[in-house]
């Protein structure tokens, strides 16, 4: 369809009058709001929050993870917590002697009395480098002799500085000894129960026995011991504990005596 020319040529030149307009408004607009800033008058635009982005879960180390409890992680060797703490742990020999009735034929006349001499082997362990050893009050009980052999086979005589049956505990003192290595005591009352401890002794005879385990239970009371022991407050432990344990030291994995193997 053909239109009139002349008013092609007004609408055409009505729309690059418009066009020219238009831009020069927006040129305009764009350098003043670059010149003045935002609007100080216009309202406040909350603008939505960027999410940040999440950080990726922390794997923990199982060595880290027990950090708090140490005592709760197997460690991949016990060697250097016996070397630090087996020259402290001594063997202990006793000599008691029992004054018995001789044996007699005739109920008139008794036999006349004699003694008879038995022997004990028990463990101890030094807490203080002048000598000073605990022990069970039963490995010691009516000794007229005590001989203390170290690590080093070296044997000293000791004596008895205290006892009390009711908790099964003695200490004694070498004698004429030069400085030994001692242990620390540690505090029982912070064990847990699942916590790694290490005995060391003369199990069946056969010195610097090690042992290790967990702590199966605390605060025991029926344990079926001698009948002056009214101390009822046993931790209770899988380690292996043998004939010849007896006073030895239970040790946490810091090399501290929390127990005494009984």
């Amino acid at each position: 369809m053909m239109a009139h020319p002349g008013f092609q040529l007004q609408r055409r030149d009505l729309l690059v009058r418009w066009g020219v307009v238009l831009l020069v408004c927006t040129l305009v607009s764009g350098c003043k709001a670059r010149q003045d800033g935002p609007d100080p008058q216009a309202p406040p635009q909350a603008a939505p929050a960027a999410e940040a982005p999440k950080a990726p879960a922390a794997v923990v180390p199982a060595a880290q993870a027990g950090a708090e409890h140490p005592g709760y992680l197997r460690p991949a060797s016990f060697a250097d917590l016996v070397k630090r703490s087996n020259p402290a742990v001594v063997n202990i020999y006793t000599k008691v002697i029992r004054r018995e009735r001789g044996r007699s034929l005739d109920p008139f006349f008794p036999g006349a009395p004699r003694d008879r001499i038995s022997e004990s082997l028990g463990t101890g362990f030094l807490i203080d480098a002048s000598g000073v050893i605990v022990t069970n009050h039963h490995v010691v009980d009516h000794a007229a002799e005590i001989r203390v052999r170290t690590v080093d086979d070296k044997e000293y005589d000791a004596i008895v500085v205290g006892t009390d049956a009711r908790t099964d505990i003695a200490v004694i003192e070498l004698k004429d000894a030069p400085p030994q290595p001692f242990l620390e005591l540690g505090d029982s009352d912070k064990v847990e129960v699942g916590e790694w401890v290490v005995a060391i002794g003369n199990a069946l005879g056969l010195s610097s026995t090690v042992t290790a385990g967990i702590i199966s239970a605390k605060g025991r009371s029926d344990v079926p011991l001698s009948g002056e022991v009214r101390y009822a407050d046993f931790l209770q432990t899988d380690a292996s504990i043998n004939p010849g344990n007896s006073g030895g030291p239970l040790l946490n994995m810091a090399g501290e005596v929390i127990g005494i193997n009984s």
